[in-house]
């Protein structure tokens, strides 16, 4: 029978730590929420689906495609990563 609760725990915590990286956690810190409810279920599950439901309404990540080579960016960059043209006008990078 404990070996049931350890295994119910387990796969609790793997849940825990893979769907705060889908959510957008740092590694390591998806990672000690999922030991965290492995080793204290009761506590810390309780908790992060409470933080969880907070954090569920964001603001959802922009992408930009580059009009020069299609790349697909996070967010909205002065240069494109992959093919290094300027994606913004001299305004923009210059603030005027």
């Amino acid at each position: 029978m404990q070996f049931v609760g350890i295994c119910l725990a387990g796969l609790t915590g793997l849940w825990t730590a893979r769907d705060a990286l889908r959510r957008g956690r740092e590694p390591g810190e998806a990672w000690l929420w999922g030991m965290g409810v492995f080793l204290a279920l009761i506590v810390f599950l309780p908790i992060y689906l409470c933080l969880r439901t907070q954090s569920a309404g964001g603001a959802p990540k922009s992408q930009t495609t580059c009009r020069y080579c299609g790349a697909s960016n996070d967010g909205d960059p002065i240069y494109c990563p992959r093919c290094s043209k300027q994606l913004k006008g001299a305004e923009a990078v210059h603030g005027k």
